[in-house]
């Protein structure tokens, strides 16, 4: 299959549900930190954001060394507060978390520098473990002292009644969700040496 035709996919030993998914970023900051220390960008996303690599891969070349070096790139939520109902998707009881959620990036797509992996992975040992993934991040980049930078080019609550025109895209780098349908029709769209809007 796809791990022996090109080597690309890491397992671990634990259950994949939607409380884990802060494991799993701790463990690809660690695999990251051992395997490549010395990559640029990481791009953390879920298998249904489409993704324009070239427009985002120009974006990041563009930015000044300063911000890249510690960069923290998304749809960024500002006045995030926990949700306070039980038994809801998201509820976080007050006894578990006081106050409102640090700015963050939404999970449905956001790029950090390199560089910062191991710096993560150490500020993760001092911040209490949080269910929510994109939060959890925020939190750690919150003890770095780090910030995250919106970019209007991130869109992450993409309506499913939206159709999903190739010339709406042409300012974009990541939307999410999109049907791999979808995905694949715009992608051939936007290939296609003969598109213009």
């Amino acid at each position: 299959g796809e791990t022996r035709r090109y080597g690309d996919l890491l397992l671990w030993d634990f259950l994949d549900v939607p409380f884990n998914r802060t494991l799993k970023d701790l463990l690809l900051l660690a695999w990251l930190g051992e395997h490549c220390p010395g990559v640029s960008f990481v791009l953390q996303a879920p298998d249904d954001a489409f993704v324009r690599t070239p427009a985002l891969l120009e974006h990041l070349q563009g930015l000044p060394p300063s911000w890249a070096r510690g960069l923290y790139l998304g749809e960024v939520f500002t006045q995030a507060k926990p949700l306070r109902k039980p038994r809801g998707p998201f509820y976080v009881p007050q006894s578990f978390f006081k106050g409102h959620y640090p700015a963050y990036a939404s999970g449905g797509g956001y790029v950090i520098a390199g560089r910062l992996a191991p710096w993560l992975l150490q500020a993760a040992a001092r911040v209490a473990p949080f269910p929510f993934d994109d939060v959890y991040t925020g939190l750690c980049f919150r003890a770095l002292g780090l910030a995250p930078r919106d970019h209007k080019g991130f869109r992450t609550a993409w309506p499913a009644d939206q159709t999903a025109d190739p010339c709406t895209f042409r300012d974009l780098l990541l939307v999410q969700p999109l049907s791999p349908q979808n995905s694949i029709r715009l992608w051939k769209q936007l290939q296609d040496p003969q598109f213009h809007c």
